[in-house]
């Protein structure tokens, strides 16, 4: 939390750290009794000093008196003595309270002076209740205390000074009452005390609270991290894996591929035929997936690049739907293209991603349709002397997908539902490829689907033009 001190309007200092808090509260202690209480005691005795020295210049007294300069020269060494006495010794007596103990010979001092002055009740009063003022901010029980305290100086003084009875009990209801109410205002000062005393607890509490909620949460955090590092280290061994493991079966497969080949040169029996055939044609199926596992691996270590050419877009939407034709024998399934004539021109661009683009497409739409019609239309939306934006549309009139197949749609090893892998087949590479392809182009890809009425998608991709 950084720094948990904090200042509080009585000047004391809160803080979170138990520790801490009891060497603040000892220091602040020491700081009353030996500097702050002994201050005000000094102030005290040199209010009462001048009192003297006026009493006297009213009585016509000579200030060399000898009586004068001894209580003067008491109230000096009672004050030095105190003073030193708590420097030296306070908080080494244990539970005895030097503090405490000098406000009690506070007493029979202030009485020394007032004595002085030939005793006057009403200033010996006044003086005496000072004591129960002061001890107002420690609380109501102490004040009252020490307005029993006075209030017992009192009557031994005035006693001792013979003072009548019937004088004495009207004094001591009066130092009673104001005593009392002194001790009341005590009251309302220590039900504030509480009450702060309560906030800066409860406040203490929320802090340590948060400070713990803090480092759970930093532990949180630094264990997401982990596991984070920890999931791109096995993203990536697995990455490296596949694409390692990918190029391991490609090696042999064109070997058994290229012998198939050769195979069917032969003279072999129909039968014979037919078996070459199938096995060519499996081996097709294993390398384009092999392919994508590594287009697959390369988008997860993001190193899927492009490598743009010169070729002529018309020409390779031709070769790419006489290959995707014989894919379509077998179903009542018609493939249609619709190619604007201001795209039979050259271009540059990534030839051999933009035709794996439009065999995912073309190929899903077809996997997906049992009749009906499979459609490729290309559009150029608009141009200029350096490159046009082209669109492609390839709708078909298949089962169509509802809004959550959509979602996951483009996801690697996802397609429209589970049920879609064993009715169809495939790996379910081909769009997320497809999606990768197009951002790699700085194009779009948008997907519109009914369920019974079809898919469109919907592809833009802004494709430069050949030089010459």
């Amino acid at each position: 939390m950084g720094n948990d001190n904090f200042g509080l309007p009585d000047g004391s200092t809160f803080t979170v750290d138990e520790a801490q808090l009891r060497r603040i509260r000892q220091a602040s202690l020491r700081r009353l009794h030996v500097g702050q209480i002994p201050a005000m005691r000094a102030a005290g005795f040199f209010i009462l000093a001048v009192i003297l020295v006026l009493y006297d210049l009213r009585m016509g007294r000579a200030l060399d008196a000898p009586a004068l300069w001894q209580v003067l020269g008491a109230n000096a060494a009672y004050c030095l003595a105190s003073w030193w006495t708590l420097r030296r010794w306070y908080g080494r007596t244990g539970r005895f309270d030097l503090g405490l103990l000098f406000m009690h010979l506070d007493l029979p001092m202030w009485l020394l002076n007032l004595h002085h002055v030939q005793g006057d009740q009403v200033l010996l009063i006044a003086v005496l209740l000072v004591r129960v003022a002061d001890q107002v901010g420690f609380g109501f029980r102490r004040a009252l205390y020490f307005n029993a305290v006075t209030l017992g100086t009192y009557l031994a003084y005035a006693t001792w000074m013979g003072v009548p009875w019937s004088d004495l009990a009207g004094m001591a209801v009066i130092m009673v009452l104001a005593g009392v109410y002194l001790s009341l205002t005590g009251l309302v000062t220590q039900r504030l005390r509480e009450r702060v005393r309560r906030g800066v607890h409860a406040a203490r509490e929320l802090i340590q609270q948060l400070e713990r909620q803090t480092r759970h949460l930093q532990q949180q955090a630094e264990a997401l991290e982990a596991a984070r590092a920890d999931a791109e280290q096995a993203s990536e061994a697995k990455s490296r894996f596949l694409s390692s493991i990918s190029h391991e079966l490609r090696t042999p497969l064109n070997g058994v591929m290229g012998t198939l080949q050769l195979l069917q040169t032969t003279d072999l029996t129909p039968t014979q035929q037919r078996y070459a055939d199938t096995a060519l044609d499996s081996g097709a199926r294993l390398v384009t997936l092999i392919e994508e596992l590594l287009d697959v691996a390369s988008i997860r270590a993001g190193g899927l690049a492009l490598h743009p050419q010169p070729f002529n877009l018309a020409e390779l939407v031709e070769q790419l739907m006489q290959e995707m034709r014989p894919l379509a024998q077998g179903k009542p399934l018609q493939l249609e293209i619709d190619l604007d004539p201001a795209l039979d021109r050259g271009f540059h661009a990534d030839a051999r991603r933009l035709r794996q683009l439009l065999f995912h497409l073309l190929h899903n739409g077809m996997k997906f349709t049992d009749q009906g019609e499979v459609r490729l239309h290309m559009r150029c939306l608009r141009e200029d002397e350096h490159a046009a934006l082209v669109r492609v549309v390839v709708s078909d009139t298949g089962c169509g997908m509802a809004p959550e197949q959509v979602e996951r749609l483009f996801q690697p090893f996802g397609q429209g539902d589970d049920s879609s892998t064993r009715r169809h087949g495939g790996s379910g590479l081909g769009l997320a490829i497809a999606r990768e392809t197009v951002t790699l182009m700085d194009g779009s890809i948008r997907v519109r689907s009914e369920p019974g009425r079809g898919t469109a998608f919907e592809v833009e991709v802004l494709l430069s033009k050949a030089a010459g």
